[in-house]
């Protein structure tokens, strides 16, 4: 169950991460990106927390694995 949870929280991380990038993104050209018919919005309010998010996830990740091998 503990792999189960460790894989969810890897794929929501990278998620995120794709989601703070394809914002960005969507600023620096001026257009929202589209990612199989879902709009990214390209605003930095949403890519700063989309980042945030990917780095708490990440941490938490990060910890649970830790203590998985340990």
């Amino acid at each position: 169950m503990k792999n189960l949870l460790l894989l969810l929280l890897q794929i929501i991380g990278f998620v995120c991460a794709v989601g703070f990038i394809l914002s960005v993104i969507g600023i620096l050209w001026g257009k929202p990106m589209h990612l199989k018919g879902a709009e990214v919005p390209a605003d930095w309010r949403a890519a700063i927390s989309f980042l945030v998010a990917a780095a708490v996830i990440g941490g938490i990740f990060y910890i649970l694995d830790k203590k998985k091998k340990a």
